[in-house]
């Protein structure tokens, strides 16, 4: 299984991937409005909170067996976010690949 990287919204995955049901995303700030929060107003213990939910989410998908990728979608991705999230893959078995998504002219990574 992929996993793929990216700072896109939904809108540009769904004109990036043929058959987004194969998939499942997992949309930052989607979850950051679930709990409450904002990029602005979020403390150490709600990104406690946010870093547990993300990673319950990637291992429940990983485990799925009709899915073919996991899209982990974060507008504010940066440099010290990168290898935190590469520490929580690194354990999991089903994903054999991770993969940036970037404009080629316009990289944002």
């Amino acid at each position: 299984m992929k996993f793929y990287v990216t700072t896109e919204c939904t809108k540009k995955l769904k004109r990036s991937f043929l058959n987004l049901k194969l998939f499942s995303i997992i949309h930052v700030p989607s979850i950051l409005e679930q709990y409450g929060y904002t990029y602005d107003t979020i403390d150490e213990y709600g990104s406690f909170i946010i870093s547990n939910k993300i990673n319950s989410l990637i291992k429940s998908y990983s485990k799925s067996k009709r899915i073919r990728g996991i899209i982990y979608s974060n507008p504010t991705l940066n440099k010290e976010l990168i290898p935190n999230l590469f520490e929580s893959l690194e354990y999991l078995e089903s994903i054999t690949e991770i993969v940036l998504m970037d404009d080629y002219h316009l990289p944002k990574l």
